[in-house]
């Protein structure tokens, strides 16, 4: 039996080398959960710690680390169905599989390969050891350039492509686009009561699903030791901190993706005008796989590319009359919408080296190591705040953001017939907007104007920055309110400082703030004398959503009610509300009545009508969607809100002169996605009392408090 086993393992052995891959020992990887559920991972080697990553990560979240992965090699249709094939057509229409094999070896390092093969072999263990789990088993065993194409299609996304490809292919072109929310802010040592940096990560996210966020904490003995917070199959840490170090994203508004209209040839099918000249159209069959009714069908689907890259045809159809029949097209109607190909062009799908650009921030230990791994651009957006232990703070708009000719208006659709709006470079490091250690001690960004990042006497100017980069020029709710917050004390403790990231006030210094006590002052109780008890009511109001308030409720349903009436989005809550009275008093009646049929009295605390639920957990929670502990609800059918999203992974660091920082962390739900473990629930009581856990990077400690220890295997 024993010479048997001996034998496998070196065929085994023997095989892998032939293939040129590396083999791990599970035995060589320890990982180690703590009390909340949360793996430290040790090993000699980086790659061994991916490899464990993986390990945990599907441990706790496979659902969706499998569908974070399929997306990326086009077969999520095979899980999702028809959604998913749509964004497989999507992967396919972009080549992220060609930009991957293209780039592969030129521009990813030896180093961070091997990185990614021991996460690719981690994956493949798992899977290999629970097959039960695996939704479609012809994607296995992946591979370290597979990983990668799961970046490329989610640095698309995050660019926004699939926004005007979707009214393309709908026959409507439309560039709008829809915000997404964070908050970050640092204080160097000028600002702190014990003369050390702080740093608040706190991105805004659904609390469940693919961009849900996981906690781990990588350390190996090439220099690893990072905690934080990474989607379900992510290679490395996204935010979080090291030894030295921390930083945390929030979403910026660049203009990364162009679109263009084609001039296609009047006669010649697929031929388009560049240049004075007529140019083919590549074309190719792809195969999309759906999941129906539990069949994986298979539906060819043609993919188009020109020289500005992505191309797609626009599938306008006549709109169906009374009887059902579809109208005649006008003359207008054809010519506007028959034989119409638009392309889009972004960097997102030029550039495979998101992945490594986290790897190497993760490993940073000073600014000069850090700023070096941003400068490839690897990462599409975000706004970066930074601070380490030697009292550096630091700011940047990050973006890979191209160099467009001046001329035309780049915010809407342009000419594709000419090189002239082909753009080919883009904007370097350095030249994106970036403050580091200013005078007033602080830095932030709650996907606000870059140019409102810190003190008045510190911010950047505006006209030195191109408008054709998309940056964004107002500032919303979380910036006025956080400004408002560091501005009130010369110098912050810790503790004040969480109160800071944990505040659910909108700031009366805002335009939407400033807007609102005119329009309670403005019911007219004579005209309206049902609503005289609900006037004095809200203008007592202190401008706070917290769960105990018990204003919040009536004003929040209210004001979401007149949002979804006026298909109102985020950026409304940017500016002054103006409203005719009868609007207004009939929402707040609304909202009376909601709130009297289901508690018999409108002065209910904001979490008996706002809760989180997972499982059998019922919690209340404070927040709406534009104060810092901001929360995003759906409806639940007995007329209660349920948080889905918002106030999201947190974490709090101070980093001492010397010695490992301080850090606090938080989930909204728990570290595992399956309903049966212990750690599905068990960190909703701390965010329902806004309360944290005590996280470190000390390893003894971590050995000492751990509730289990073992290999991945």
């Amino acid at each position: 039996m024993l010479k048997n086993y001996f034998a496998a393992a070196l065929a085994v052995f023997a095989l892998n080398f032939a293939l040129g891959q590396t083999v791990f020992n599970p035995d060589s990887i320890t990982i180690v959960r703590d009390k909340w559920g949360v793996p430290h991972i040790y090993a000699n080697t980086d790659a061994e710690v991916a490899y464990g990553l993986a390990w945990a990560n599907a441990e706790d979240n496979f659902v969706d680390m499998q569908k974070n992965f399929l997306q990326g090699v086009s077969r999520l249709g095979t899980v999702t169905g028809k959604e998913g094939a749509a964004r497989d057509f999507l992967a396919y229409s972009l080549r992220v599989k060609e930009v991957v094999d293209k780039q592969y070896d030129t521009d990813i390092t030896p180093k961070f390969k091997a990185y990614l093969e021991g996460y690719a072999a981690g994956i493949n263990a798992y899977a290999k050891a629970h097959p039960k789990e695996v939704f479609y088993k012809k994607v296995f065993p992946v591979t370290a350039k597979q990983v990668l194409m799961g970046y490329v299609f989610t640095n698309s996304l995050i660019s926004f492509v699939h926004s005007p490809i979707q009214k393309i292919i709908k026959g409507a072109y439309d560039d709008s686009k829809s915000p997404l929310g964070s908050n970050a802010f640092a204080l160097n040592a000028s600002k702190t009561a014990d003369s050390v940096t702080y740093l608040a990560c706190n991105p805004h996210q659904p609390f469940e699903g693919q961009m849900a966020f996981y906690e781990a904490h990588l350390c190996s003995n090439e220099g690893m030791n990072v905690l934080g917070a990474l989607f379900p199959g992510g290679s490395s840490v996204f935010i979080g901190s090291n030894e030295n170090l921390g930083w945390s994203h929030t979403f910026n508004g660049l203009d990364l993706v162009d679109t263009y209209k084609l001039k296609m040839h009047p006669t010649k099918k697929y031929y388009y005008e560049y240049d004075g000249q007529w140019k083919k159209l590549e074309v190719r069959t792809i195969w999309l796989k759906a999941k129906i009714k539990g069949i994986i069908f298979t539906v060819p689907k043609k993919v188009y590319w020109s020289v500005y890259g992505a191309t797609f045809k626009s599938d306008w159809k006549p709109k169906k009359g009374k009887k059902g029949k579809k109208s005649k097209p006008t003359k207008e109607e054809k010519e506007l919408h028959e034989n119409q190909f638009y392309s889009v062009r972004l960097g997102a799908n030029q550039n495979i080296k998101a992945a490594q650009q986290w790897y190497y921030m993760d490993k940073a230990q000073n600014y000069t190591e850090y700023r070096k791994a941003c400068e490839d651009i690897g990462i599409v957006r975000f706004n970066f705040v930074y601070a380490d232990r030697f009292d550096t703070i630091f700011y940047v708009s990050n973006g890979l953001i191209p160099k467009r000719a001046k001329g035309y208006n780049w915010n809407g659709l342009l000419p594709g017939n000419t090189s002239k709006t082909l753009w080919t470079e883009f904007y370097a490091f350095d030249s994106l907007p970036q403050i580091i250690n200013p005078d007033c001690g602080y830095v932030f960004n709650t996907n606000n104007s870059e140019f409102f990042a810190t003190d008045v006497d510190c911010n950047l100017d505006s006209m030195t920055y191109s408008r054709d980069m998309g940056f964004w020029y107002a500032n919303n709710n979380r910036a006025h309110r956080l400004k408002d917050l560091l501005d009130e004390q010369p110098q912050y403790n810790f503790d004040e400082f969480k109160e800071i990231k944990f505040d659910q006030s909108l700031p009366s210094s805002g335009p939407f703030g400033q807007s609102l006590k005119p329009l309670f002052e403005r019911i007219d109780t004579v005209k309206y004398p049902d609503l005289a008890a609900i006037k004095t009511k809200i203008l007592g109001w202190n401008y706070s959503f917290k769960v105990d308030n018990k204003d919040a409720a009536l004003l929040g349903i209210a004001i979401h009610d007149v949002f979804k009436r006026f298909d109102w989005g985020a950026r409304q809550l940017e500016i002054p509300i103006n409203l005719p009275d009868s609007v207004f008093a009939d929402a707040l009646r609304k909202s009376r009545d909601k709130l009297i049929k289901m508690f018999g009295t409108i002065d209910i605390p904001l979490g008996s009508y706002q809760r989180i639920i997972r499982g059998k957990v019922d919690l209340p929670v404070g927040g709406i969607n534009d104060v810092l502990a901001a929360m995003y609800t759906d409806n639940l059918p007995d007329g209660r809100e349920v948080g889905v999203g918002g106030d999201t992974y947190i974490q709090l660091v101070k980093f001492n002169k010397t010695g490992l920082p301080y850090i606090e962390s938080l989930l909204p739900l728990g570290n595992s996605s399956r309903p049966d473990s212990p750690h599905y629930t068990d960190q909703m009581e701390l965010y329902s009392k806004q309360q944290t856990k005590v996280m470190t990077l000390d390893k003894a400690t971590v050995f000492k408090e751990a509730e289990k220890i073992y290999h991945p295997k």
